[in-house]
């Protein structure tokens, strides 16, 4: 799937995502779709 966020929205580091959403997350993967657009993600 990807995902497009508004401009200036990216993906957070892995530091800053709480416990309780990496367990809702469960197994998905997010990466960036492109180091130029840090606001689509592919997950």
């Amino acid at each position: 799937m990807v995902r497009i966020l508004p401009e200036g929205f990216e993906l957070a580091s892995p530091d800053r995502i709480s416990p309780e959403m990496k367990e809702k997350i469960g197994n998905l993967s997010f990466q960036n779709y492109h180091s130029t657009k840090k606001n689509i993600l592919v997950i």
